[in-house]
C-alpha cells in the first residue's frame, strides 16, 4: 500500500502503543500478518489520493510543458477540476 509518510509515522506509533499495552496482541498481529501476507487488498480499504495529492499530480503534469497560455490555462483547469472534486471527496 502507498501511503504518506506523515501517516506511516502515525501508524508505526499506533502500533507501538498498542502492542506495548497488550505484550500477545503484537504477537496477534505477526500471526495476522503471515496469514494475510498473500491476499489482495479489498478495493475497499485501498487508500485513495485526495484531492491536493491529485491538484500536485496535475501541477507537476502542467510544469513539464512548455510555459505559456495553454500550460496556464491547463493549470487554471486543473485548479478548477479540483476545487469541484473537493466536495464530492469529502462526501465520501
Amino acid at each position: 500500500m502507498n501511503v504518506p509518510v506523515r501517516r506511516r509515522r502515525i501508524l508505526r506509533g499506533i502500533e507501538r502503543d498498542l502492542s506495548g499495552s497488550d505484550p500477545g496482541l503484537a504477537r496477534l498481529f505477526s500471526i495476522f500478518t503471515q496469514l494475510a501476507q498473500d491476499e489482495e487488498m479489498p478495493g475497499a480499504e485501498k487508500a485513495r489520493a485526495g484531492p491536493v495529492r491529485v491538484l500536485a499530480r496535475l501541477r507537476r503534469a502542467a510544469r513539464r510543458d512548455r510555459p505559456g497560455p495553454r500550460s496556464h490555462a491547463r493549470l487554471w483547469l486543473s485548479l478548477s477540476l479540483a476545487a469541484a472534486l473537493v466536495p464530492l471527496y469529502n462526501d465520501g
